[in-house]
């Protein structure tokens, strides 16, 4: 009796959960190597668990990129993007949080400047909604 409670109480959690979809966009800047292919992860914390990936790609410096993803969650999800890069031939990983987000989400970056002094500080919060 209880098992069945338990399937039945987890089955209607599972159909209760919305598909959220993220796309982020903007222009990442690096004049010392115009060549450079930059990674992007768009990811979701997880509570409890490892983060979930819902994109990953390589895009050229100097052009505009998109990714895309979506996740299911009951209450929201909690989007990131991460952006691993050598633009001044040191290896950085750059942390941009969304924060929050209990609907279908756009974001633009606009210009990223990856040779700007202190960016990982500068960017981290800076699409955060409060």
């Amino acid at each position: 009796m209880h098992v069945s409670l338990f399937i039945a109480f987890a089955l209607t959690v599972v159909a209760s959960a919305r598909l959220y979809n993220v796309e982020v966009r903007g222009i990442l800047l690096c004049k010392e190597n115009r060549y450079l292919q930059v990674y992007l992860e768009l990811c979701e914390h997880d509570i409890g668990y490892s983060d979930d990936i819902l994109d990953w790609k390589f895009v050229p410096v100097n052009q505009r990129f998109e990714i895309k993803g979506n996740h299911s969650e009951l209450f929201g999800i909690n989007p990131y993007l991460r952006i691993r890069h050598n633009c001044q031939d040191i290896q950085e990983e750059v942390i941009v949080e969304f924060g929050k987000r209990t609907r279908d989400t756009s974001i633009d970056l606009d210009f990223v400047n990856l040779e700007e002094e202190g960016l990982k500080d500068l960017i981290l919060n800076k699409y955060k909604k409060s």
